[in-house]
């Protein structure tokens, strides 16, 4: 948590573990004094956005520290400041990104096989259905 002046009046274990200090070396002092990087940084925008608006915001924040790391990180205004909560999605984002690029060599791939590609199930009515039927259909079958 950090106070109208973006000092920390509270730090959890897990936080000050991923920023290698202790909590009570974080107390009190601001938050770009502690982490330069952060001095132009969309996070510390949104921080001071939220502490002027007092509405709460969300975003995904790639770690400056270690790109490979993105946190959905929630921010919540209250009296004495703001909550900051950090969740890790890099996992999420990693899964999001496979999905993607199948999803781009999936087109690429159906829009070039010299035949039909096509998916087809049967409903609980067994009314036939075809979510998805390549290009070559139309040039092979006319439909």
């Amino acid at each position: 948590a950090l106070d109208h002046e973006l000092r920390f009046i509270l730090v959890n274990s897990v936080f000050s573990s991923m920023a290698k200090m202790e909590p009570a070396d974080m107390t009190g002092r601001n938050i770009v004094d502690l982490f330069p990087f952060m001095k132009e940084s969309e996070l510390l925008e949104a921080y001071k956005e939220a502490l002027l608006t007092k509405q709460s915001k969300h975003l995904d924040h790639i770690n400056a520290l270690d790109p490979s790391q993105t946190f959905r990180i929630f921010i919540y205004p209250n009296p004495l400041g703001i909550l900051v909560t950090f969740h890790d999605i890099s996992q999420i984002k990693k899964v999001e990104q496979t999905l993607i690029d199948t999803t781009e060599l999936f087109k690429r791939l159906s829009t070039n096989v010299p035949g039909v590609i096509y998916n087809f199930y049967l409903t609980e009515e067994e009314a036939p259905v075809f979510p998805f039927v390549s290009a070559g259909c139309e040039s092979l079958l006319g439909i």
